[in-house]
C-alpha cells in the first residue's frame, strides 16, 4: 500500500494536468462520484478506497454520489459477500466525508450557481450541470474525482474554458407533441450527428422531466456533455451572440416529418413485455404523480410483471394495493438496474423503456431484449 497523503494526491493531479495540456487549476465548489457499486469496481476499486480512507483523509468540497448496487435498507440485512463488500465501500466513502445520497440526479437538489466549477462524473448529472445551470464541468472518472474533491480543485481544460463552450452549430426545432422517449431519440440523433460539437438550439420547450431526458441521451451518445438550450441555458443569449461573431459552421432545421424513421423503433404497446422501467435518471415524484403513472400504464398494458421505477431516497411514493392492478411494482431508491442484479434475479427475458439512456445501457450489458416504448402516448402511437 502506497502512502497516499494530499501531497501524493498534488502529483498524481499535477501529471493529470499535464495530460489535458494546462497548468491552470481551478477551485470547485461540488463534486459527484461515479463507479461507487461493487458490480462496477470490483475489489481494485474497493482497494483504492479503502487506501484513501485510512490516511485521514477528508473531501474538501460537498460531495454526492452515484446509485450503488442495492437499496441501502437491503445492504444491511444481507450476508452475502458482494453485499459485505459494497457496505465496506459505503464506510470508506463515509470516512471520506462523502455525502451518500446514491442518486444520478443531484442538481434536483443542490442549488448550484453560474459560472461555477465543479468535478462531476455521471454523464446526464454533467449535462444537465453545464446546459441548463451553465455552471462547469468535465465528464470526469471517479477516480480522477474524488482527488479533485479531497483536494477542492481541478485542472482547467476543455470545458472549464470558457471558448470551448461556445456553439458552432445551429439547430432550429419545429416539432410537435414532444414525449420523454421523443426528446431522448432526438439527443441520440443529434449526438451521433454532430459528434463532439457545441449545439446552440432553439425551440425545445422548458418541460423539466424531457430536458433531463434530452440532455441523458445526449451525453449517452456524445463525448461533449455540454449544448446550448434557447431560453433554458442561463445566458443563453450571450452565447447566441457568441455563435453569430464567431461565425456558424452548420445550421439545421427539424420538423416532425423530418424524425419520422427515427421514431418509428419505438413500440406501440407492452403486451409482450416482462418489466417496464422508468426513471433514468431518477425521477423526482410524488404520490400523486406515481398515480398517475400507474393508471397510463394500465390503459395500454396486457401482459406484465414488473413495473420498475428508479428515483432517490428524497422521494416520497405511498404503496398503492396491489389489487388495483396485476403487475408487482418495484420501488427502487439508491440504485438502478444498470449497476445491480435486478434484471437477473427478475429472470426477466423482454423489457421495455422510456429512456434512450437506459436502453443503450441495457442493451450493451444484459442478455436481455429491450424496447423503447412512449407513455406519454401510448398506444395508437
Amino acid at each position: 500500500m502506497k502512502n497516499i497523503d494530499r501531497e501524493y494526491l498534488l502529483k498524481v493531479l499535477d501529471k493529470l494536468a499535464k495530460v489535458f495540456k494546462t497548468e491552470k487549476f481551478v477551485e470547485i465548489e461540488t463534486c459527484h462520484l461515479s463507479g461507487i457499486s461493487y458490480l462496477n469496481i470490483r475489489d481494485p476499486g474497493l482497494e483504492y478506497l479503502h487506501d484513501l480512507s485510512i490516511q485521514e483523509l477528508k473531501v474538501k468540497v460537498f460531495t454526492t454520489c452515484n446509485p450503488m448496487m442495492l437499496n441501502f435498507e437491503e445492504l444491511k440485512n444481507c450476508n452475502e459477500d458482494f453485499c459485505i463488500k459494497q457496505l465496506k465501500i459505503i464506510n470508506y466513502l463515509k470516512r471520506l466525508g462523502v455525502s451518500t445520497w446514491f442518486t444520478c440526479t443531484p442538481y434536483e437538489f443542490l442549488r448550484i450557481k453560474e459560472n461555477t466549477y465543479h468535478a462531476w462524473c455521471e454523464s446526464s448529472a454533467v449535462a444537465y450541470l453545464n446546459s441548463v445551470f451553465n455552471a462547469r464541468s468535465e465528464k470526469l472518472p471517479g477516480i480522477f474525482a474524488i482527488i479533485c474533491a479531497i483536494l477542492g480543485k481541478v485542472p482547467k481544460f476543455g470545458l472549464y474554458e470558457y471558448e470551448n463552450r461556445i456553439p458552432r452549430i445551429n439547430i432550429r426545432l419545429k416539432l410537435k407533441d414532444l414525449s420523454y422517449v421523443k426528446v431522448g431519440l432526438l439527443g441520440k440523433y443529434l449526438a451521433q450527428l454532430f459528434k463532439d460539437k457545441v449545439l446552440y438550439i432553439s425551440g425545445l420547450k422548458h418541460i423539466h422531466e424531457h430536458i433531463k431526458s434530452f440532455l441523458a441521451s445526449y451525453a449517452t451518445y456524445s463525448p461533449n456533455t455540454f449544448v446550448v438550450l434557447e431560453n433554458i441555458t442561463s445566458n443563453s443569449r450571450q452565447y447566441y451572440n457568441e455563435m453569430i461573431k464567431y461565425g456558424i459552421e452548420d445550421k439545421l432545421t427539424l420538423n416532425d416529418y423530418d424524425l419520422k424513421e427515427l421514431y418509428s423503433e419505438v413500440i406501440k404497446n407492452l403486451d409482450y413485455v416482462d418489466a417496464l422501467i422508468i426513471g433514468c435518471p431518477h425521477l423526482k415524484i410524488n404520490e400523486l404523480t406515481i398515480n398517475m403513472l400507474i393508471n397510463q400504464v394500465k390503459k395500454f398494458v396486457r401482459r406484465l410483471k414488473y413495473l420498475i421505477i428508479c428515483t432517490s431516497r428524497f422521494s416520497t411514493i405511498v404503496e398503492i394495493p396491489h389489487q388495483y392492478y396485476n403487475f408487482k411494482t418495484i420501488v427502487l431508491r439508491d440504485t438502478c438496474p444498470v449497476v445491480s442484479n435486478l434484471l437477473k434475479t427478475l429472470n426477466v427475458e423482454k423489457i421495455a423503456t422510456n429512456s434512450v439512456k437506459l436502453h443503450f445501457y441495457i442493451s450493451r450489458l444484459f442478455n436481455i431484449d429491450c424496447k423503447l416504448v412512449d407513455l406519454e402516448i401510448g398506444r395508437g402511437y
